[in-house]
């Protein structure tokens, strides 16, 4: 600018000349914009299913699942459920799966990852 001002980036001078309610509409369809292209991108999920050992889970001690995941609900364990509705979502890439090992035979009915619980990082108090 010849008047010592800085330069305004072209979003601001395209504003710049607009009344109130351009101004507005512009500030809304530019929302939009951002919220669909965001809304756009694909992530990874990762579902905790695992257990603290020694903690007594009520849920899953009443119905006699070893843990609350896996506890039927409509004949299938809950977290199917939750596997099933996450690989629906267009959003979502993969799925990762912590606390449930592949060798415990639980069909989750598509493809996961199955990440692994670590017992040496199980302890009752975080380090300062």
């Amino acid at each position: 600018m010849t008047d010592g001002s800085p330069e305004l980036p072209v979003e601001a001078r395209r504003r710049r000349g607009l009344n109130d309610v351009q101004r507005q509409s512009f500030l809304t369809n530019r929302t939009a914009e951002k919220v669909q292209s965001s809304m756009q991108s694909q992530f990874d999920v990762v579902i905790t299913a695992g257990y603290q050992p020694g903690k007594v889970d009520l849920l899953a001690e009443a119905t006699g699942a070893p843990r609350k995941a896996l506890v039927s609900l409509a004949g299938k364990p809950m977290i199917w459920h939750v596997v099933q509705a996450l690989h629906q979502a267009q959003q979502v890439r993969d799925i990762v799966v912590v606390g449930i090992s592949p060798d415990e035979g639980i069909d989750l009915g598509v493809p996961v990852i199955f990440g692994s619980i670590m017992p040496a990082c199980w302890t009752t108090s975080m380090p300062v």
